[in-house]
């Protein structure tokens, strides 16, 4: 059975990255964060995840690139080499990026009015934080019922 998952998970763990916690947001386009620990840092990435090559950068970069090939002589899927040598590349743009906890609160909350899962992001990183004893300030708002 072939399987072709192509994940920003995938991308940032190729680069090396250890994820701790990583959830995608909305449906047809939505954002994505990954709680990572990189080269000694713990932090966060996080970028935007669309239904399609135009609004979706990781599809954008592996469009017309199978993660698995056929192999003709034992009729099994195995790694893509192209894909393979791409993926650690790929992430590693994101790890570039990494930020703490609070500076990944405060870039939601500069995107809130604009984003529907705003709140549901925050919440997210929040406890992440919380559970890994860091402290975090989120301006008092209603997430999920819950001032």
């Amino acid at each position: 059975m072939k399987v072709n998952i192509v994940s920003y998970k995938e991308a940032i763990e190729a680069a090396g990255a250890t994820v701790k916690a990583y959830n995608e947001f909305g449906s047809y386009n939505g954002d994505w964060w990954a709680l990572v620990e990189y080269q000694g840092r713990r932090g966060w990435v996080g970028g935007y995840s669309g239904c399609c090559s135009e609004c979706d950068h990781l599809q954008a970069e592996f469009s017309g690139i199978d993660a698995d090939l056929l192999n003709a002589s034992t009729g099994l899927y195995e790694p893509n080499p192209k894909y393979v040598a791409k993926l650690p590349d790929f992430g590693r743009g994101y790890l570039e990026q990494i930020q703490d906890d609070q500076a990944a609160i405060n870039k939601v909350l500069k995107e809130l009015d604009e984003n529907r899962d705003g709140k549901e992001i925050l919440k997210f990183i929040a406890e992440h934080a919380k559970a890994d004893g860091v402290f975090v300030v989120v301006p008092t708002m209603e997430i999920d019922g819950v001032k």
